[in-house]
């Protein structure tokens, strides 16, 4: 493999909301008021009336839900509990 093509490789991907929400079922609405929150990931303008989400960060999100979930000791911030409920 090329050298251009191994940095191309390493580029975040960006998704768009109809793959966000494949692996996140929530509203726009509700994504927005998280995000605002600070508890996700925040979106990239791609234009002006367009927007996406870095894969990675989407992907460590879920993760660190999952992680949440399994230790009682670290529950989650009771506020984002709420909005997550």
């Amino acid at each position: 493999m090329s050298l251009r093509r191994k940095r191309i490789c390493k580029m975040p991907r960006i998704i768009r909301f109809k793959q966000l929400k494949e692996r996140v079922p929530y509203s726009r609405m509700h994504v927005y008021r998280l995000e605002k929150a600070g508890h996700f990931p925040k979106r990239v303008p791609l234009g002006p009336n367009s927007v996406g989400w870095i894969e990675s960060e989407v992907d460590e999100w879920i993760v660190s839900r999952a992680t949440a979930r399994n230790s009682p000791s670290q529950g989650l911030d009771p506020e984002l509990e709420a909005m997550l409920l």
